[in-house]
């Protein structure tokens, strides 16, 4: 997958493919997703359409230009030639898009192109690796010159790695939507929190800046060795997270500020509404560094307050110390946080590699970063055990590993509860520790009201922190509290108004709100933003609880197909598409949908899908029982297999229940509901409860005929106010009890 938020499409004529291919794999190397045809296939409908959506659908469109393009006076290549200029029609004129590259022996004069190559920036494409790492720059410069939003890395964050409970029974990347993520991210209190932070709307053109605003650009690494960079990715850090904790300020987040990395202090002012932008850079000379730090007006780029900070290297901690100290002093001059902090660490083996840990958490959390990032956490507690800062970063690290589903061993949780105690134990008034104790009390709904209580403790001491006010929403949203989600998530979107996994967080928290206009226009702003298919499937789904019209819903669904680049995009997709035919009682269509699937198993957050349960389904609805059992005991053989590697995983007893209930094993089915509603209690968890543990309990009840149970579970959940009548009328997971008649009053009785 790749961690670039943009893609390439690479067009060649055949005899190019060695050159093709090298860069191909440059480019995947660098993270960047990246197509073209290994396999030289040409012609047919079903292949044009193919590479026309890809055109479609890439970010830019490199066309490898050489002599012996030049010989060739047809070729597949020049139809894809035609292909992008046809897009670039459609596209605005200062948009970059098409990027020549002339090879070796190539003259762009006489080159035989289309006019338009002609029209554009051409760039040489050596056979050395220093050529493609230009080529990297210049894609990354051209992508961050495409405003609105970010150029380079998909930030943490990003809903597309971290979805909110709006979605949860309805993705189906297991990875992205692993069940601990939304825990570990668990806020509460908003009331006890508003003394320290005013509600500003989100920046709109045409108003004021705020004269509290701040935002901390990215430090300059003037040093002449990109060996450095690391230590400006720590010193914007430090700077930020010093300035976050001051209450009278307002800051902006890293990712909105990183986004405008490169920018005028005046463009950053503007776009951001902040009166304030703080510039720095770094630059090492010997064994002596030097730091920078000035703070300028945000509507004119005016210096405020300038400073310059010079020592050996061995005094770098008390250097970067000073100088967020003494920025945070300038900004908020009647402020005493920052003066009364202990020093994070005295020891500069540490600090250094707590400094490469922050670097690696600034870039995409593949699991190759998060390793690397923990590695280096390692080495800094190793070498000062009384880091309480890296401890409690470590912890939430380790969690995240274990929430992405890239590591379930209960030696990396020990490991994690270690981390996070040892924090707590060295510096209680950390707020990170803090934070780090709620992921960990977080962790398979262990103890909600604790991990609240500590995240309410983050907050109060640091409350410009927009994941924790991004937590504070998801967990107003988990208890149901639909108000309090929407106000949380505008403060975030307030600290992060260039980030668009939280705008497109604040859409679903909107649709859970019933606010299904706001909810739609939200997505769509972020969709002009950030091409992901990811937003069309939720608009669809939106749609459907608005309006209660499938076919809307639908034609929203298909047109993500377009912008879906990898499997599990695709599987996503089909997934989506199938659930809604089914709906409408297109059988063929659902079971032909199934059939696209790339992969046997498709996990959501809360079931463990399979193709022959998906079949299953289809087939009952149907009226194929005969073929529905055949499936399900498929589906059933397949689900134990999975659940013998995960038994603690609700996602796990969820599906074993229905298929049991499905197969007619009552005991059975009724002893993994018991397991659901002990993992996942109502009394505790309501608004999870009702999308899981009870969901299934209901259904389980039904269709063994314990009928009057069932529908008086779902009385209570109605009434709750956590159930939608859309869903409930049109999502085929209550198609059972559809045709009874109270059901359908009850399902009237519920709220849009």
């Amino acid at each position: 997958m790749a961690t670039r938020a943009y893609s390439v499409f690479i067009s060649y004529a055949s005899e190019d493919h060695p050159n093709a291919e090298a860069l191909f794999l440059a480019l995947r190397a660098a993270e960047i997703e990246a197509w073209l045809d290994k396999d030289q296939l040409r012609g047919g409908e079903a292949w044009d359409e193919q590479i026309r959506q890809r055109i479609r659908s890439c970010t830019f469109f490199l066309a490898l230009v050489s002599p012996r393009t030049d010989a060739r006076e047809e070729g597949y290549f020049r139809r894809e030639w035609r292909m992008a200029i046809d897009r670039m029609n459609d596209l605005a004129e200062d948009r970059p898009f098409l990027i020549p590259l002339a090879l070796e022996g190539t003259n762009s004069e006489t080159a035989r192109v289309p006019a338009k190559f002609r029209e554009v920036q051409w760039l040489p494409l050596g056979a050395d690796d220093a050529s493609a790492q230009s080529l990297v720059r210049q894609l990354d410069r051209l992508h961050g010159a495409m405003d609105p939003l970010s150029s380079g890395w998909v930030r943490r964050g990003d809903a597309r790695f971290e979805p909110t409970a709006g979605r949860l029974a309805r993705r189906t990347t297991p990875r992205r939507n692993s069940l601990g993520i939304i825990l570990s991210v668990l806020a509460g209190g908003a009331a006890a929190l508003a003394a320290f932070f005013s509600f500003r709307a989100p920046p709109a053109a045409g108003l004021p800046l705020d004269p509290q605003g701040v935002s901390v650009q990215p430090f300059v690494n003037v040093s002449g060795s990109p060996n450095d960079d690391y230590l400006c990715d720590g010193l914007t850090e430090e700077v930020t997270d010093t300035l976050a904790k001051e209450s009278a300020l307002h800051v902006v987040a890293r990712s909105s500020a990183a986004s405008l990395s490169g920018k005028s202090p005046a463009e950053v002012g503007a776009t951001l509404r902040v009166g304030t932008v703080v510039l720095g850079d770094f630059q090492r000379r010997g064994d002596e560094v030097l730091l920078h730090a000035r703070a300028v007006s945000g509507a004119s780029g005016a210096a405020e307050w300038s400073h310059e900070y010079r020592g050996a290297a061995s005094t770098l901690i008390a250097l970067e110390t000073s100088l967020s100290e003494d920025t945070a002093r300038v900004l908020a001059p009647h402020s005493t946080v920052s003066s009364s902090r202990p020093p994070l660490t005295s020891n500069l083996d540490a600090y250094d590699a707590f400094l490469h840990a922050d670097s690696v958490r600034q870039k995409a959390p593949t699991e190759e970063n998060i390793r690397r990032e923990a590695a280096y956490y390692r080495q800094a507690v190793s070498a000062d055990p009384r880091f309480a800062l890296a401890w409690a970063r470590y912890g939430i690290l380790l969690i995240r590993l274990h929430n992405l589903g890239f590591d379930d061993s209960n030696a990396t949780l020990q490991e994690a509860h270690r981390a996070v105690s040892q924090a707590m134990a060295l510096r209680p008034d950390l707020p990170e520790a803090h934070e780090a104790m709620a992921s960990y009390l977080g962790l398979h709904w262990a103890d909600l009201p604790l991990a609240i209580e500590e995240y309410q403790k983050a907050l109060a001491a640091s409350p410009n922190d927009d994941d924790a006010w991004h937590g504070l929403a998801v967990g107003e949203q988990i208890l149901g509290h639909k108000a309090e989600a929407v106000r949380a998530m505008e403060h975030a979107v307030a600290l992060d108004p260039r980030n668009a996994g939280r705008l497109f967080e604040f859409g679903i928290i909107l649709a859970f709100a019933s606010r299904y206009d706001d909810a739609i226009a939200t997505e769509e702003r972020v969709f002009a933003l950030d091409r992901s298919p990811d937003i069309l499937l939720e608009e669809a789904w939106i749609e459907r609880e608005r309006s209660g019209n499938l076919a809307l819903a639908l034609a929203k669904v298909d047109a993500a197909l377009a912008w879906c680049k990898t499997a599990d995009d695709r599987n996503e997709y089909w997934r989506y598409r199938s659930n809604l035919l089914r709906s409408q009682e297109r059988w063929s269509d659902a079971l032909a949908a199934v059939d696209h699937l790339e992969t046997d198993a498709v996990p959501t957050q809360f079931m463990y899908y399979t193709k022959p349960l998906l079949r299953a389904q289809i087939r009952e609805s149907m009226d194929d029982p005969s073929g529905a059992q055949r499936d399900y005991a498929t589906a059933l053989e397949l689900t134990r297999a999975y659940a013998a590697h995960q038994p603690e995983h609700i996602r796990s007893h969820l599906t074993l229940a229905l298929l049991e209930a499905a197969l007619n094993q009552p005991a059975a089915a009724r002893a993994d509901v018991a397991q659901c509603l002990q993992l996942v209690p109502p009394e505790q968890n309501p608004f999870l409860a009702a999308l899981t543990s009870q969901l299934v309990q209901i259904q389980v009840e039904y269709r063994l005929g314990a009928r009057d149970h069932a529908l008086q579970l779902l009385t209570e959940v109605i009434a709750a106010g956590f159930y939608k009548r859309n869903d409930l009328l049109l999502a085929p997971e209550w198609e059972k009890l559809r045709g009874d008649p109270q059901f359908h009053a009850l399902a009237e009785s519920a709220p849009l």
